[in-house]
């Protein structure tokens, strides 16, 4: 019997991480469509990422293995740092600085994106956030912190 263990594998992580939130979210106060709590989503979300997992894990089942090939570690150090440098300078910088910083991080993960593209993505997607999220929602975040003078 052919199987697939890499995404046999990533099935059961999904699984297991559903699993875990589903228990860590079940005392959590659920509320209403109407007044929703901080519980009320959780079991949704979970159950989604068990299904999914389910999915990956019996899809793997009679086909060929694939093999694991060379880990990129240029996207493994970008991708983690990038959710460390928006916690780390949010507070300082402010949430548009911050944020052209965490994308253009971000964008250097991959090997297929130059410094003038990722500059370019990071300025659009950092203008949209900064519409969305200050503008739009409202969020109670200055768009330029104190160690720029803001």
């Amino acid at each position: 019997m052919l199987v697939n263990w890499k995404d046999t594998a990533t099935g059961g992580i999904f699984i297991a991480l559903g699993a875990w939130f589903l228990f860590a979210g079940y005392g959590l106060e659920r509320g209403t469509l109407s007044r929703m709590g901080p519980g009320f989503f959780s079991p949704i979300l979970a159950g989604i990422l068990i299904l999914l997992g389910a999915f990956i894990a019996l899809r793997s089942i009679g086909v060929r293995p694939d093999s694991i090939g060379a880990v990129s570690w240029r996207a493994v150090l970008f991708t983690c740092a990038a959710p460390i440098i928006f916690g780390s300078t949010i507070v300082g910088l402010g949430l548009a600085p911050s944020l052209v910083l965490t994308v253009f991080c971000a964008a250097l993960a991959s090997r297929h994106m130059s410094v003038l593209r990722a500059a370019v993505v990071s300025l659009s997607l950092a203008a949209f956030c900064v519409v969305l999220f200050s503008y739009g929602l409202g969020l109670p975040v200055p768009l330029i912190g104190p160690w720029l003078g803001g």
